[in-house]
């Protein structure tokens, strides 16, 4: 995968995931359907990019509700797209933890 195309499904993850107010957490603990999100979101660590979001503690007969929510946020977020400002707050973020991770690994 090439860096830019990595890098944006970074900002894609962090969008859809990276804190309590991103779309995608904040409607599924909206839902109610379970009592935690779990997955990774994205991990560009296989050969093929994979994309994991669940909940924990899901009843056996709200799977299929908590498929339509996910879906139906997707659609809307493809219909409507980000705000600007949390477009922003997530380059803002990202770049900070990639300076992070540079100077981590200076050797001074």
């Amino acid at each position: 995968m090439d860096q830019k195309l990595e890098l944006a499904l970074y900002v894609l993850d962090y969008l859809l995931v990276g804190s309590t107010s991103s779309p995608l957490n904040k409607v599924l603990m909206d839902s109610g359907l379970g009592s935690n999100v779990i997955g990774d979101g994205i991990n560009p660590g296989l050969l093929q990019t994979t994309f994991a979001i669940g909940m924990k503690g899901v009843k056996d007969t709200d799977i299929q509700k908590l498929e339509s929510v996910i879906l139906g946020i997707f659609r809307d977020l493809t219909r409507n797209g980000f705000n600007d400002d949390d477009i922003q707050a997530a380059m803002n973020s990202i770049e900070f933890q990639l300076r992070e991770v540079q100077k981590g690994s200076d050797p001074m």
